[in-house]
């Protein structure tokens, strides 16, 4: 007899694929874009073309990438190093981290309530149809990759605060720097995370502020 919790990851995995396919479908004629969308691949493209972290400008000239967080265009960057232009690579990668973030939360779902199958299969089925998480994915903006990292990263120190861990501690630091490097809103995480370490950890005090210490020099080292 087939287990359960295989049908159930069966399940999330065919969500999953359902939403990659959603939005290949959506963008058949292109991503979407938008002044924003326009910088990230203007700043992929010239880091191909070796001009570094700059922004394409009407008049020829590039300028420093500053206003903007680097993770998405260097991630779209390194995805068009076999000769994809940076949006055809942003079509594809939106597609890849809808299957992504279906299946994180699936997962966590299912290591969570582990005797409540259902729920996981519930909450992908949520991420996939949820209509502004779906306008999300078929533009080339960064808070699809801003949920995976941010997601992953609270995920991870949650783990720690139950199970205490460095190697957690230090994995969810670095996810978070990550998502605040993808979008500034990310501070909020970086906050979060180090009032959830003083309140929820069942360490001593000193243990505790180490550890805020650590979460937030890690997480706000990249951005710096």
């Amino acid at each position: 007899m087939i287990d359960r919790k295989y049908i159930a990851v069966l399940a999330i995995i065919l969500i999953a694929l359902c939403g990659a396919a959603g939005i290949l479908y959506a963008t058949a004629a292109g991503i979407g874009v938008s002044p924003d969308s326009v910088t990230y691949i203007g700043t992929a493209r010239n880091l191909l073309n070796g001009a570094g972290l700059t922004v394409p400008q009407g008049n020829g000239a590039n300028v420093p990438l500053t206003q903007f967080p680097p993770v998405y265009p260097i991630v779209l960057a390194v995805l068009s190093l076999p000769g994809l232009d940076p949006f055809v690579t942003a079509r594809w990668l939106a597609a890849l981290l809808i299957s992504a973030n279906i299946l994180m939360v699936g997962s966590i779902l299912l290591y969570l309530l582990p005797d409540q199958l259902w729920a996981a299969i519930l909450g992908a089925f949520m991420m996939l149809l949820a209509p502004l998480m779906a306008n999300t994915y078929v533009m080339a903006w960064s808070e699809p990759l801003f949920i995976l990292l941010a997601i992953s990263g609270l995920f991870l120190l949650g783990n720690h605060l139950d199970a205490p861990r460095w190697w957690r501690l230090v994995a969810a630091s670095i996810f978070i720097g990550l998502a605040f490097l993808t979008r500034y809103a990310g501070i909020a995480y970086v906050a979060a995370g180090g009032l959830g370490i003083l309140i929820l950890s069942r360490e001593k005090i000193g243990k505790r502020l180490m550890e805020t210490l650590v979460f937030g020099m890690i997480s706000v080292l990249p951005l710096g």
